[in-house]
């Protein structure tokens, strides 16, 4: 984004650039709300407990005799040469540190918008794991 002369304005001898239209920042001389950040760090939380449930359940399934009905990791796991343990197991890993990056994107970014996409990325990604996780609990019957 170019910045023109009449997009600066002079504020107590500094020089800021205005917000683009439908873009709103917090404001920097007010302390952010420590309730944004434990949220996030609470929804982080439940994400890394449910992945790990995922994995363990499916593990208990597989052992038990039951088949994966993921096509996607069935397809990972013959590209990749991988037993189907490390196949999950590597996922998991990688959607964990996906997670971790998209949470400390949020807990940094002044911009609201970013704020409320991240947080609602992450509750979506729990309603989701916790869906899976019940679901091999049931099938395993826990």
């Amino acid at each position: 984004m170019s910045v023109k002369n009449e997009d600066l304005i002079h504020s107590s001898g500094q020089i800021r650039q205005l917000a683009a239209p439908g873009e709103f920042y917090l404001k920097p001389g007010i302390s952010r709300s420590n309730a944004y950040e434990y949220s996030i760090i609470g929804l982080f939380v439940c994400t890394v407990i449910l992945s790990v449930t995922d994995l363990v359940t499916t593990s208990i399934a597989l052992s038990s005799g039951l088949r994966e009905g993921n096509v996607m990791l069935l397809a990972v796991e013959s590209l990749l040469k991988m037993s189907f343990f490390q196949t999950i197991a590597t996922t998991k890993l990688a959607f964990i540190s996906g997670t971790a990056f998209l949470a400390l994107i949020g807990m940094k970014s002044n911009v609201l918008t970013t704020r409320k996409i991240v947080f609602s990325s992450l509750a979506v990604f729990v309603v989701i794991l916790l869906f899976v996780s019940v679901n091999n609990l049931l099938m395993i019957n826990l």
